[in-house]
């Protein structure tokens, strides 16, 4: 037994396939998210101890350089106390003496004479104040030392200390080189790196130590950790627009994707469903056909043992009555009118025995070259007489190079079914237009005719047997043309005109051409 996947089934599998994929994708993103967050981290810490190293090496290089200063400046004050115990500084040999050193300045200040600067006026108001303290004066961007020299009793004019300056523009050089804004500085216009600042407090709270933002800053998408430094909190943004790109490409891929499965699965679904109703009105068709194949076998096995046990007596009857007429000659004329009503009867039952007969047997066609155009016109002339009387109007489009190979009797048959249908469907007046015309390689027959009054149940059963709306009828006249067509490989249509009261029967033959 074959299985056939349902179209219901079939789109329970792909909505279960988007499901899938798309939980697969939500798990890659949150995959992706960790992975980036963790490299972002890691980015972070390395760019946080290198400012913290920094910042280390920058403190000690500072408390080095400004040892360095102090114990120069202090060797500067202890030779400038030995070459003044020997023989006093004037002002221009101790101006001459810095400029020659490289300081800034020195003044020097005696117990009991009045002090003496170089350059000149060096300092001025400057007075001692505690010894190797080196001092900072922003005003004129010098370091100061105070040297207290030991006092010496062979000494007269020992001073009371020597003030040292130095000017601060290398070590101010050096320290703005080991900064940390240089460093930021740097570190800022490396590429990955959107920014790398120290942040205050906010409202005095004390933030984690460690945090990970998503924020749009100017127009970017950076990654922002904020970490400690000793007492400061160090903020670091790195660029996370390649990230952000990506994860939006993998969101339309995703879109696509499923755009893909829902389209091929909505495809598939249909196709499946279409060729389900297909397999199902094939096993309706057959059904019906074996059904109807069945009633035509007992239908046939019926007729054939009613024609059988009916035919002979019907025709004994028939004869014994016809000799009865002819040979009776005291008969009155009121029961010569009832035997030929009787023989009437008769004939009828013949003729219904007779399409029976026909209906249930298939027809041996005898094919022929037979001119359609002749064959209307003579079937028509056998109506005319009758449809003058019942005030019927007949027109007719004949196209005379109609020729088919048919069987001329059976296709005369035909003819007189439809003929004599249209005239009982118009018992009071009516018309009757027949056209001929060639439609591709068949020829069309046309006939149109009023008094349609069908209901659309009724007009569905109009080719079944035995359905007529006659009070005399067989329901066996369409029946047995739509037979007579398909015998000679056409096809017969119908369609009712409530509005008008028309209806037009449509049959195509395979047609011939005047030279075949």
């Amino acid at each position: 037994m074959t299985y056939y996947l349902s179209w219901k089934s079939n789109l329970i599998l792909f909505l279960a396939l988007i499901v899938l994929v798309a939980g697969y994708f939500f798990l890659q993103l949150q995959k992706a998210s960790k992975q980036f967050q963790k490299h972002s981290r890691e980015h972070s810490e390395v760019v946080a101890a290198v400012v913290e190293l920094n910042i280390r090496n920058a403190l000690t290089s500072n408390l080095a350089l400004q040892s360095i200063y102090r114990g120069s400046l202090k060797n500067s004050a202890r030779f400038l106390h030995y070459l003044d115990a020997i023989e006093p500084f004037s002002e221009p040999e101790l101006t001459a003496f810095v400029e020659e050193s490289g300081l800034a300045g020195v003044r020097i200040l005696r117990e009991n004479s009045s002090p003496v600067s170089g350059p000149a006026a060096w300092m001025a108001d400057q007075s001692c104040f505690a010894a190797d303290q080196l001092v900072y004066r922003q005003t004129v961007q010098t370091y100061l030392l105070s040297y207290f020299p030991e006092k010496e009793p062979l000494t007269i004019d020992n001073p009371h200390c020597i003030i040292v300056g130095i000017a601060s523009a290398g070590l101010d050089k050096v320290k703005e080189d080991l900064s940390i804004e240089k460093l930021l500085g740097i570190l800022n216009k490396l590429p990955g790196i959107a920014y790398v600042t120290f942040e205050p407090e906010v409202d005095g709270k004390t933030r984690g130590s460690e945090k990970m933002i998503w924020l749009d800053q100017e127009g970017r998408t950076v990654s922002k950790h904020e970490m400690r430094v000793g007492k400061n909190l160090l903020v670091v943004a790195l660029e996370a627009e390649h990230f952000r790109k990506r994860i939006s490409q993998m969101r339309k891929e995703l879109v696509l994707f499923v755009l893909f499965l829902t389209v091929i699965g909505s495809f598939i679904s249909w196709w499946l469903y279409r060729s389900q109703r297909f397999r199902l009105e094939q096993a309706r068709h057959f059904e019906r056909q074996m059904a109807k194949q069945h009633e035509e076998a007992a239908l046939g096995r019926a007729s054939s043992t009613i024609a059988h046990e009916l035919r002979n007596p019907l025709n004994a009857i028939g004869i014994g009555l016809q000799r009865l007429q002819f040979e009776a000659d005291v008969l009155s004329d009121e029961h010569r009118h009832l035997l030929t009503a009787m023989r009437e009867a008769v004939s009828r039952s013949n003729g219904v025995i007779n399409r029976l007969r026909q209906y249930i047997h298939e027809f041996e066609i005898e094919r022929k070259r037979v001119t359609l155009s002749e064959l209307i016109a003579h079937g028509v002339d056998l109506y005319r007489k009758k449809c003058d009387e019942q005030s019927i109007s007949i027109s007719m489009e004949l196209d005379a190079a109609a020729l088919i190979k048919g069987d001329y009797d059976l296709l005369g048959q035909l003819l007189e079914n439809l003929l004599r249908n249209a005239l009982e469907a118009q018992p009071d007046g009516g018309y009757l237009f027949i056209r001929l015309d060639k439609k591709e390689q068949f020829w069309r027959l046309t006939m149109s005719n009023g008094g349609y009054s069908l209901s659309s149940d009724q007009g569905q059963k109009l080719f079944e047997p035995y359905f007529t709306t006659k009070a005399k009828g067989t329901g066996l006249g369409l029946s047995i043309s739509r037979k007579i067509v398909e015998a000679h490989q056409g096809t017969i249509e119908w369609r009712g005109d409530t509005q008008d009261n028309e209806f037009t029967l449509v049959i195509l033959l395979p047609g011939l051409t005047v030279d075949a």
